[in-house]
Order: structure tokens, then C-alpha cells, then sequence
């Protein structure tokens, strides 16, 4: 995490230079305070979006739409949608929501027949 991100999460840090030229921070933070909001993860670059993704982000389930391959992630709160662009191996951008209704194209992909057939026998 970059000293800019705990500065926009409001998080109270002393900065210390140490001798060899680099920097110790200290985070006066409860556990708790380290909980990310949706604006918080839009307020970062796509790079920083997608770092955090890959770190501490939940895959849940792709699906495919035209020319994208869209993952969907839980991360602290709220769901990420990440828009992967097939055709150039890249991701083109990221939708955060703080809804559950993102959930309801993936819904449809799971297969829920042996669990009902269980249940009613």
C-alpha cells in the first residue's frame, strides 16, 4: 500500500527517515479503520485498482458480454466488475458497485439442479 492511499483513507501515520535513506511509517489505525468504501477504490488509478484487486480481492465469477470477458470481485463492501478486453489481453476499466444487483447476471450460471433434486427427495 502507497503512502498516498493511507492518506486518502484518512489514516493517521508518523513518517520517520531512517539512516539508510528509507522510510519507516507507522500506522495509528485500528484494524477496523482499514476497511476500503467505494469511493475510496474509484478515487485510485486503474493500476492501483487492479493491484488491489489481484491482493486482496475475492473472484467470484466471470461472464462474457461482446468483446469483454467481465470477472466480478468482492472486495471489503462492495463488488468490482473488471471489463477484460479479449481482443488486445488487456483490462479496459473497472465498475464498483455497492449494490447487490451486479449479482444478477451471474445468477443464471449457477446450477442449482442437484441441490434441488436432494432437497425434494
Amino acid at each position: 500500500m502507497y503512502i498516498g492511499h493511507l492518506l486518502s483513507l484518512r489514516i493517521p501515520v508518523q513518517i520517520h527517515p531512517c539512516r539508510d535513506g528509507t522510510l519507516f511509517v507507522h500506522l495509528f489505525a485500528e484494524k477496523s479503520q482499514l476497511y476500503m468504501v467505494l469511493e475510496q477504490f474509484n478515487s485510485l488509478t486503474k493500476y492501483e485498482q487492479q493491484d488491489l484487486l489481484l491482493k486482496q480481492g475475492i473472484y467470484i465469477a466471470e461472464r462474457f458480454d461482446g468483446p469483454f470477458r467481465i470477472m466480478l470481485y468482492q472486495l471489503d463492501g462492495f463488488y468490482v466488475e473488471v471489463y477484460f478486453f479479449n481482443l488486445y489481453n488487456k483490462v479496459a476499466y473497472f465498475l464498483g458497485y455497492d449494490t447487490t444487483e451486479v449479482l444478477e447476471p451471474y445468477l443464471a450460471q449457477i446450477d442449482v439442479s442437484d441441490v434441488l433434486q436432494e432437497a425434494l427427495s
